[in-house]
């Protein structure tokens, strides 16, 4: 499971920080390789949006998109970027994301974010819910149909 935290500075110069598997990248040649990674993400299917957090989702992959507690020498949010390879299990990828926010001394408004998680889940049973009563009820008029054309 590959994990890619990026962040903009505290002074916000164009000189991010780059987090892969909880270890800095210093390297500047490798850290614009997880910068196209994740450019990949462009074109991802969207899960949910706010003036907080993006959250997309490939297969089993995710990107987050949010702002640290932390402010940047102007007195800004401090934005982020957190990828998640081969896992959708959103409780262990906010983990994740604090204890590799933690490499760079920034803190995740954890409580927020689980709101914002949880609603999604939510979100997510209703609709499956929704499915399967729509593919009960195909099933019944199928069923129906059939009953009535053998009948006649």
């Amino acid at each position: 499971m590959k994990r890619i935290l990026i962040s903009q500075n505290e002074t916000n110069n164009s000189e991010d920080y780059v987090v892969v598997d909880g270890e800095i990248i210093r390297d500047k040649d490798l850290a614009l390789q997880y910068y196209r990674k994740l450019k990949e993400t462009d074109n991802w299917k969207q899960d949910f949006q706010d003036d907080f957090l993006e959250l997309k989702s490939n297969d089993k992959d995710v990107l987050i998109k949010s702002h640290y507690l932390d402010k940047d020498n102007l007195n800004r949010n401090i934005y982020y970027m957190y990828y998640v390879e081969k896992n959708d299990d959103l409780n262990e990828i906010l983990n994740y994301l604090e204890i590799d926010s933690q490499k760079i001394d920034r803190n995740v408004d954890k409580e927020k974010t689980l709101v914002i998680i949880n609603k999604i889940k939510g979100n997510n049973k209703i609709k499956s819910i929704f499915y399967k009563l729509i593919l009960i009820l195909a099933a019944a008029s199928l069923a129906y149909s059939l009953f009535k054309s053998i009948k006649q």
